[in-house]
């Protein structure tokens, strides 16, 4: 080899060598420490409850940081709620650790607020990629004794007992699943809850005419009525059923005279779920008697 020939071969080494110490892909991966979800939505009277804060990988050293909350919250301390400890220590080997949260239960029916908890610069680690976390407080006082049907209250429809869900209960991805369409985004980063689900059986039996009815609280009339208008975009087959006075409702057509109607009144939610009818005039009809009971209901 000839010196021409070895100098561009030192010089294509060299090359190689700038190229590989500086990609990035070669440089050790940072770690991160971030909350474990951008919101959530807490009933005011479910006592403590963990804010979770997860590290991007396990390490060998603790991280510690600090959290903070007040700025751009509708909340206030300690009127609506408390904070635990604002530091925080994740030991060297785990992955996550928790913040705890206390909402305060009042005897304000159907309000709303929210806190913002904010991470501070941690030591031993660096801010990923959601630092801070949307708590909303929802007050659900009296509501399941308010919305649930009585046997009866609608004449020759009554309970199925065994199958009355508990109210209270916060929206998650797997309740959402098959009930309504649209993904856990849609309702609980608009602080939605729901308050009750009821299956009721008609006239002729559980064998015959049934009907799921879900209400829901939500924070405001606006966040209740852009839920509304994504269901009415996504149904194209649905009908207005005008005796509902408030509000539109909207009965989706399925097989022979099964429904699902949308509704809201003001910050509330409704679906019903009919089935077991041979028309869809005789199903809407039903509905329509079910909302007129749900917004008498509400005022």
């Amino acid at each position: 080899m000839g010196l021409k020939s070895l100098a561009l071969c030192v010089a294509a080494a060299c090359v190689f060598l700038c190229l590989c110490n500086n990609n990035p892909t070669n440089a050790p991966v940072p770690l991160t420490v971030a909350f474990s979800s951008a919101k959530q939505v807490v009933a005011e009277n479910a006592g403590t409850v963990n804010i979770q804060v997860a590290l991007s990988a396990t390490s060998t050293s603790n991280v510690g940081l600090t959290a903070t909350a007040g700025d751009g919250s509708t909340a206030i301390s300690p009127q609506n709620y408390s904070l635990g400890s604002t530091e925080l220590v994740i030991p060297a080997g785990s992955l996550t650790g928790n913040i705890t949260f206390s909402p305060v239960d009042s005897s304000v029916t159907g309000t709303s607020k929210t806190v913002i908890v904010r991470l501070g610069v941690p030591t031993n680690a660096k801010l990923g990629a959601i630092i801070a976390d949307t708590v909303v407080i929802v007050s659900l006082d009296g509501f399941s004794p308010i919305f649930k049907f009585a046997d009866n209250e609608l004449p020759g429809w009554t309970q199925d007992t065994n199958t009355v869900s508990n109210p209270f209960t916060v929206w998650k991805g797997e309740d959402l699943v098959g009930l309504i369409d649209g993904g856990a985004d849609l309702y609980v980063n608009r602080g939605c809850m729901m308050t009750m689900a009821q299956n009721l059986v008609g006239p002729n039996g559980p064998d015959a005419q049934t009907c799921t009815v879900y209400a829901m609280l939500c924070g405001t009339n606006v966040q209740a009525d852009t839920i509304f208008a994504y269901q009415k975009f996504n149904n194209e087959a649905s009908v207005t059923i005008p005796q509902f006075d408030t509000s539109v409702a909207i009965a989706n057509g399925g097989v022979f005279g099964n429904i699902t109607v949308f509704a809201h009144y003001k910050t509330m939610y409704f679906e019903l779920q009919l089935s077991g009818y041979n028309d869809q005039d005789s199903s809407r009809s039903v509905a329509e008697q079910m909302l007129k009971i749900l917004e008498s209901k509400t005022n």
